[in-house]
Protein backbone atom coordinates (compact mmCIF):
# COMPACT_ATOMS: atom_id res chain seq x y z
CA UNK A 1 0.00 0.00 0.00
CA UNK A 2 1.35 3.53 -0.63
CA UNK A 3 2.11 6.14 1.91
CA UNK A 4 -0.49 8.42 2.41
CA UNK A 5 -0.64 11.80 4.29
CA UNK A 6 -1.23 9.92 7.80
CA UNK A 7 2.23 8.77 7.25
CA UNK A 8 3.99 12.56 6.93
CA UNK A 9 5.59 12.81 10.50
CA UNK A 10 7.79 10.10 8.97
CA UNK A 11 8.40 11.78 5.95
CA UNK A 12 8.45 15.14 6.69
CA UNK A 13 7.93 16.39 2.88
CA UNK A 14 6.27 14.62 0.41
CA UNK A 15 4.27 14.89 -2.98
CA UNK A 16 0.92 13.88 -3.71
CA UNK A 17 0.20 11.52 -6.11
CA UNK A 18 -3.55 10.05 -5.90
CA UNK A 19 -6.22 11.49 -3.82
CA UNK A 20 -8.79 8.92 -2.62
CA UNK A 21 -12.59 9.25 -2.33
CA UNK A 22 -13.75 9.04 1.10
CA UNK A 23 -17.28 9.57 3.14
CA UNK A 24 -19.13 12.34 2.71
CA UNK A 25 -16.81 13.41 -0.59
CA UNK A 26 -13.87 14.04 2.03
CA UNK A 27 -11.40 13.47 -1.27
CA UNK A 28 -13.27 16.42 -3.27
CA UNK A 29 -12.92 18.47 -0.21
CA UNK A 30 -9.29 17.74 -0.09
CA UNK A 31 -8.65 18.74 -3.47
CA UNK A 32 -10.16 21.92 -3.24
CA UNK A 33 -7.97 22.71 -0.42
CA UNK A 34 -5.14 21.96 -2.30
CA UNK A 35 -4.42 18.17 -2.02
CA UNK A 36 -4.21 17.42 -5.78
CA UNK A 37 -1.66 15.16 -7.76
CA UNK A 38 1.73 16.90 -7.86
CA UNK A 39 1.65 19.23 -5.11
CA UNK A 40 4.50 19.19 -2.55
CA UNK A 41 3.22 18.79 1.25
CA UNK A 42 5.09 19.07 4.52
CA UNK A 43 4.20 18.05 8.15
CA UNK A 44 4.38 20.98 10.46
CA UNK A 45 3.14 19.33 13.82
CA UNK A 46 0.65 16.51 15.22
CA UNK A 47 -1.98 17.19 18.06
CA UNK A 48 -0.71 14.90 21.14
CA UNK A 49 -3.02 11.39 21.34
CA UNK A 50 -2.52 10.87 17.94
CA UNK A 51 -4.88 13.69 16.90
CA UNK A 52 -4.78 15.89 13.64
CA UNK A 53 -1.68 16.78 11.89
CA UNK A 54 -1.13 19.96 10.67
CA UNK A 55 0.00 20.21 6.99
CA UNK A 56 1.52 22.98 4.92
CA UNK A 57 0.44 22.88 1.44
CA UNK A 58 0.37 25.98 -1.03
CA UNK A 59 1.87 28.37 1.80
CA UNK A 60 -0.83 27.50 3.69
CA UNK A 61 -1.51 25.49 6.80
CA UNK A 62 -4.24 22.96 7.02
CA UNK A 63 -5.39 20.99 9.63
CA UNK A 64 -6.76 17.14 9.18
CA UNK A 65 -7.79 14.12 11.12
CA UNK A 66 -5.73 11.05 10.65
CA UNK A 67 -8.73 9.53 8.90
CA UNK A 68 -8.93 12.36 6.36
CA UNK A 69 -5.14 12.30 5.78
CA UNK A 70 -5.25 8.80 5.05
CA UNK A 71 -7.06 9.36 1.61
CA UNK A 72 -4.07 11.36 0.22
CA UNK A 73 -1.53 8.68 -1.29
CA UNK A 74 1.67 10.76 -1.40
CA UNK A 75 5.53 10.16 -2.45
CA UNK A 76 8.07 10.73 -0.44
CA UNK A 77 10.45 13.80 -1.27
CA UNK A 78 14.58 14.25 -0.40
CA UNK A 79 14.72 16.86 2.65
CA UNK A 80 15.44 19.95 2.05
CA UNK A 81 18.90 21.15 1.79
CA UNK A 82 20.88 21.34 5.38
CA UNK A 83 18.08 19.19 7.06
CA UNK A 84 19.28 16.12 8.86
CA UNK A 85 16.71 13.74 10.29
Amino acid sequence: MAPTLADLPRLLHARVVRVRDGEDRAGERLQVLGFTPGTAVGFERRAPLGGPLVLRVRGTLVCLRPREARLVEVEPLGLPAGEER
